[in-house]
């Protein structure tokens, strides 16, 4: 039976029941957008965390290069030559920094 039907023929009553269904049916979809919201609200701290994670990962493998460097354990040429293989697997760090960022003094 149609909506209109219905409220012709049960009055008062059917609109009752027509609005504690849309009432049913915002309820449902309140709670799932608040379900929602806070799960992108924790995705979103989780990916701020491992973006921190991996800058100061990026930041340790820096140090450790240049010390390697400074020590004579590794040569400034195969780290250049490293970081270009890695630049051109797409794997550097952004901006090219890492090239720019070993030797001895850097």
């Amino acid at each position: 039976m149609s909506k209109w039907i219905r409220t012709m023929m049960l009055g008062d009553f059917a609109a009752r029941l027509d609005n504690d269904e849309l009432q049913d049916d915002v309820d449902r979809l309140r709670a799932r957008l608040h379900r929602d919201s806070g799960t992108d609200r924790a995705q979103d701290r989780r990916i701020d965390e491992l973006e921190a994670d991996v800058d100061e990962l990026r930041v340790i493998v820096a140090e450790l290069t240049r010390l390697l460097v400074s020590s004579g354990a590794l040569s400034a040429d195969i780290v250049e030559r490293m970081v270009r293989a890695l630049e051109s697997a797409g794997t550097a760090a952004p901006g090219g920094r890492a090239a720019s960022s070993v030797g001895p003094g850097r």
